[in-house]
């Protein structure tokens, strides 16, 4: 029979989905936590744009003092909850622009419950970037069977958002080659083949 009535390729198709639905979820959650952690340090937001780097830096800054010792102390200690340094979240240049910030920020300490529930929410950013790895892993290593020559051509992970964007096989086969590059753009914003994946 068809290859889309394997079991399987279904639960490659709904892997693919729910892997694009976690990078809605990160975004919203990432928004949280920006909104949130405003209060303490305001001129974060503009210095790191990746979610999960946004989330580790919080995570690792929280609320603890931003003189200019303590900011150099949390460069290469792992005294956080996710037991790495600041180090090893940012580059160079990112670290040295974020600890001359943190030393000038006008941004005041969040109260314990305020930190709590940012902690919280970065902790669950963390999460579903995990769980968005395990799906992708499970998908980039499927699409071989599935698609071969596509994944040969464009990469296992390019198949596979391409597929879900067309519809499945058949209907990447009955999209026009012209329609191609459209496909990603007519999902939501922050989905799809128009912007960068997170990592």
């Amino acid at each position: 029979g068809s290859i889309e009535d394997n079991p399987e390729y279904h639960l490659l198709t709904q892997s693919n989905t729910l892997s694009t639905s976690i990078d809605n979820e990160i975004i919203l959650v990432h928004k949280f936590i920006r909104d949130h952690y405003s209060t303490r340090f305001p001129e974060l937001e503009t210095m790191v744009q990746n979610p999960l780097d946004y989330a580790k830096v919080v995570a690792i800054i929280g609320n603890g003092p931003m003189d200019n010792e303590n900011i150099k102390r949390l460069q290469t200690s792992t005294d956080n909850i996710l037991g790495t340094t600041l180090r090893a979240v940012l580059d160079g240049p990112s670290l040295m622009i974020v600890t001359v910030e943190a030393t000038t920020t006008k941004g005041r300490s969040l109260t314990p419950p305020e930190l709590s529930r940012v902690l919280r929410a970065c902790e669950m950013t963390l999460s579903l970037d995990q769980a968005k790895r395990t799906l992708t892993s499970y998908v980039q290593s499927r699409m071989t069977l599935f698609a071969p020559n596509l994944t040969a051509l464009i990469g296992s992970l390019t198949a596979a958002q391409l597929l879900n964007f067309a519809g499945g096989l058949t209907g990447l086969a009955k999209t026009p080659a012209c329609n191609l590059a459209s496909l990603g753009s007519k999902k939501t914003a922050g989905t799809g083949l128009d912007r960068k994946s997170v990592v």
